[in-house]
């Protein structure tokens, strides 16, 4: 009797002791479960404001890329302009030179009809077609200056 007393107190004591170590364990494995999760928790919000940084980038960079592409389309809008400005002036340049070359023409007939069948006529005059040359000469300079003004601003746009 006395060793079946002893052998539960033994069994007693070796019980208190197991469940105080299961005790121990127990609280140590859920003081480590709180750590896990508290460092998941952690890691968790670390992670969510590192999307809701890169995404406010994201959003920054998609606004910026949005604006130089207004940007680049004004641009693009500015030149073609220009170039249907180019297009017209050099249009009425050559129009220009096509009427300079008519009228051209014209007073070379009609200085040669005056020539031919009046000649009183033409030494009277003579004085104002001189004018009217240079004045016309003076048109055709000025016309070529316009032309290769044209040219020069055309080709330096164009570059």
């Amino acid at each position: 009797v006395d060793q079946l007393q002893r052998q539960l107190m033994t069994s007693i004591e070796e019980n208190s002791m197991l469940r105080a170590q299961l005790e121990e364990k127990t609280l140590a494995a859920v003081e480590s479960s709180e750590h896990t999760r508290d460092s998941a928790i952690s890691r968790e919000i670390q992670v969510r404001h590192e999307l809701e940084w890169s995404l406010h980038r994201l959003k920054k960079r998609d606004d910026d890329f949005e604006a130089e592409q207004r940007s680049v389309q004004r641009l693009q809008q500015e030149i073609k302009n220009r170039d249907e400005k180019i297009e017209n002036l050099s249009n009425n340049v050559e129009t220009l030179f096509s009427q300079l070359r008519s009228l051209e023409r014209i007073h070379t007939r009609e200085m040669t009809e005056i020539t031919e069948n009046h000649k009183v006529w033409v030494d009277q005059q003579s004085s104002d077609t001189n004018i009217t040359i240079q004045t016309l000469q003076y048109e055709l300079l000025q016309l070529q200056k316009v032309e290769h003004n044209l040219r020069y601003t055309t080709e330096s746009q164009t570059d």
